[in-house]
């Protein structure tokens, strides 16, 4: 894959069920660990899987710290799962990034 494909490719985000995006645009230390984890997110936010979206979005967290899209989706599963004080710190820092 050609540096500019990459960069195409990276420039793409997925939308998720709560209308909020996974940026993908950021240089990922671990391309295809960041495209296994925006899936699995994805398909858990779909199932409703708000323990599966949790773990696929911390990951994701972790490796793209930097993207307001991520903490935004984290902050929707925690509120889904009803943990507000989780939801909170990820909302914040999804504004910090993004004001």
């Amino acid at each position: 894959m050609t540096a500019s494909m990459l960069k195409i490719l990276l420039s793409f985000t997925m939308t998720l069920v709560f209308g909020v995006r996974v940026g993908l645009a950021q240089q990922p230390a671990d391309e295809a660990a960041i495209r296994r984890y925006s899936e699995d997110a994805e398909r858990a936010m779909k199932e409703k899987n708000s323990v599966a979206a949790e773990a696929a979005l911390e990951k994701l967290a972790q490796l793209t710290p930097n993207s307001p899209e991520v903490h935004a989706n984290l902050g929707f599963a925690y509120f889904y799962d009803g943990n507000y004080e989780k939801a909170t710190e990820a909302f914040k820092r999804a504004v910090q990034l993004n004001p």
